[in-house]
């Protein structure tokens, strides 16, 4: 086929050129006739089809073109004949042969391959022009000599990555304006190293639900890619060993670069036992930090693998270890020598005597010896549900009775919070302690009892002010007095005001913030119904004045408290039965006098068309206006209408 020509205007001073592809990769006997004529056109002719027309390019005419030269081209041969007064290059197998200008002088080249570029030039001393369809580049004869003449495919691909070369130099010098404009114009490099850096660390050390959470929902936050959007900021990061101490999924592969880039800094290590690298990850991690154990500041380990006899050296910066699997520590873990160590939290077993442990003051474990002298400065602790209490020898205890556990905390004056699951197998007989312990520090406790007659160790506790107390049980009544009692006896807060009663759930609480958002400060919850009116003759110092009430079905929760005077704001959920509370009798006065604001939340006023004439009669028959809130609930204009006759109505 032909190849490509350019338009007639952009080889204007070309005398002669002619470009053929020649192919014969059949070996078959392949003749080509190209003629060139003064002001008329080339033609390509095959021998086996003519005169059928391969490709016709037209040209304009050239100075003193008048010539003919004709190319034949059979199987093993290329003939050439160069007619009087022509300049004749033959470029064949990218060397260029000159043919003398002479009286058809023929020369025959031997074909060497069966694919061949064949240009055929006739040129004066006139400027020679790229003929593709890019934009003209000029060419000088000289350019052809002594240099070898490419084939039209490589002199393309030339002039290609020329420009591709030039497009890189100006994108490099793109990405240097960019640079340059980022450093002079944006707001956060202004902003010192330091402060990205810190901005960095909470990105890489935030491991709380709420951080995994948001990495779900934005997973552009992570740490790692925010590094990478501009050179200053990654520059930070690696010169930052803090942002590189965690070790947490870790692929084996990075841990030597990761584990350099920490320098001195104290290191967090965290296995979480998930993927199938976890067994080949922590057996690396550990092969660089256990030669270091006094660089590691926090020990996680969730998986079951063996890793207590690796750390056998004394860890003078540890201050957090976790362990989700049952392990039995030694009495030489870390060397006995763990200065630092303040938080524990294990599930399996403690030995009684340990000095690596003289220092804790949090502890969260399932397996202790409650008299051991380490436990002495402990400010919090939690007992899982199923924990087991050992003796000095470290056996385990069956049926251990209240008075094991007053023991115990007798041992921790120190003692703030307290959170413990009371076992089934926990042995109810009554203490026979004469005196109360006493424990000044204690401000939260959260306590399940399996076994209710448990609750009688209140009894036998004392604390200066109590500031929270969530109580949970199977059977509520022979739990609520003694709970009731001590809360009543110990909790010398602000009043108790706002009350929030669900199924077998009673929660009192009081403001914390002109928003109105409340804490629970005693939580009651038990599987069958609570009297809430017993509840609060025991609770002095709780005074209603808000009181919402929630349940998941229709029945099984009375109304209480119809004739509080105290209550002022009334809440009701989207599934509470309204038909319970408004339908009145004509000689019953309406339930809480003091009665200020009313908010329902998601009732849906369109399907139960009945209560509106219920709740417009309820609110008309009050003493004084008071305020209705409905939020996200559906009802039509014509019954808001209606409502607003008998109170403030507020929609949300």
């Amino acid at each position: 086929m032909f190849y490509p020509q350019a338009q007639a205007s952009s080889i204007s001073l070309l005398r002669r050129i002619i470009m053929v592809w020649v192919s014969n990769q059949s070996g078959t006997c392949l003749n080509v006739s190209i003629t060139a004529r003064s002001g008329g056109s080339a033609a390509v002719y095959p021998v086996e089809h003519a005169p059928e027309v391969w490709a016709v390019n037209h040209w304009s005419r050239a100075a003193n073109a008048s010539e003919t030269a004709v190319i034949r081209l059979r199987n093993t041969s290329v003939t050439v004949n160069n007619v009087k007064g022509t300049d004749l290059l033959l470029v064949y197998n990218n060397a260029v042969i000159q043919v003398p200008d002479t009286n058809f002088l023929s020369k025959n080249l031997r074909m060497t391959t069966p694919n061949i570029v064949i240009a055929f030039l006739m040129t004066s001393n006139c400027a020679i022009r790229d003929i593709s369809y890019q934009a003209p580049v000029t060419l000088r004869k000289a350019q052809l000599e002594p240099p070898p003449w490419q084939e039209p495919q490589d002199l393309y691909d030339n002039q290609i990555n020329a420009r591709l070369a030039q497009v890189d130099i100006l994108l490099a010098e793109i990405r240097l304006l960019r640079e340059q404009r980022n450093a002079d114009c944006s707001k956060t490099r202004r902003l010192p190293s330091e402060m990205i850096s810190k901005i960095f660390g909470f990105l890489a050390h935030d491991f709380n639900l709420d951080a995994e959470r948001r990495l779900l929902r934005y997973p552009h936050l992570k740490w790692m890619p925010v590094t990478h959007v501009c050179r200053a900021w990654r520059n930070i990061s690696l010169n930052e060993p803090a942002l590189w101490t965690s070790f947490v999924s870790v692929h084996p592969k990075f841990i030597q670069e990761i584990f350099a880039r920490t320098g001195t800094a104290p290191l967090t290590l965290r296995h979480d036992g998930l993927g199938d690298l976890a067994s080949a990850n922590l057996r690396c991690i550990f092969e660089h930090i256990v030669e270091h154990p006094e660089r590691v500041k926090k020990l996680s380990v969730y998986a079951k693998v063996p890793f207590v006899h690796l750390f056998n050296k004394p860890a003078p910066f540890l201050k957090i270890l976790i362990t989700a699997p049952d392990v039995e520590f030694p009495p030489d873990f870390l060397g006995g020598v763990a200065p630092r160590l303040t938080y524990v939290n294990c599930r399996g077993c403690l030995p009684p005597k340990a000095n690596w442990l003289a220092n804790i003051t949090k502890l969260d474990c399932g397996q202790v010896y409650l008299e051991a002298t380490y436990l002495s400065n402990l400010t919090q602790l939690r007992l899982h549900r199923g924990w087991a209490a050992l003796d000095a020898e470290g056996s385990v205890i069956q049926c251990p009775g209240i008075d094991l556990l007053l023991s115990g905390l007798e041992n921790m004056p120190s003692l703030q919070c307290l959170h413990v699951t009371l076992p089934e197998d926990m042995d109810t007989a009554p203490s026979t302690r004469s005196t109360p312990i006493h424990l000044p520090h204690l401000r939260g406790i959260v306590v399940r009892f399996e076994q209710p007659n448990i609750a009688t160790m209140f009894d036998h506790l004392r604390v200066d002010n109590i500031e929270s107390l969530h109580a949970s049980w199977k059977n509520c009544t022979p739990v609520v007095e003694p709970v009731l009692h001590f809360f009543d006896r110990c909790y010398h807060g602000s009043n108790l005001h706002y009350l929030m009663r669900a199924p077998g759930e009673v929660e009192m609480c009081h403001p914390t913030d002109s928003n109105g958002v409340h804490i629970p400060i005693l939580s009651l919850k038990g599987r069958g119904p609570i009297d809430l009116a017993s509840i609060l003759s025991l609770v002095t110092l709780c005074v209603p004045r808000i009181f919402q009430m929630k349940r998941s079905q229709k029945s099984g929760m009375p109304l209480d408290l119809k004739e509080c005077e105290t209550i002022e704001e009334l809440h009701l959920s989207a599934s509470f039965d309204l038909s319970a509370l408004f339908d009145l009798d004509e000689d019953t006065s309406p339930p809480y006098p003091s009665l200020r604001r009313l908010r329902l939340e998601g009732t849906d006023f369109v399907c139960d068309s009945g209560h509106i004439p219920l709740l417009k009669r309820w609110l008309a028959r009050r003493q004084s206006t008071i305020d209705l809130v409905l939020e996200h609930c559906d009802l039509s204009q014509s019954d808001l209408e209606s409502l607003q006759e008998v109170a403030c109505v507020t929609v949300s």
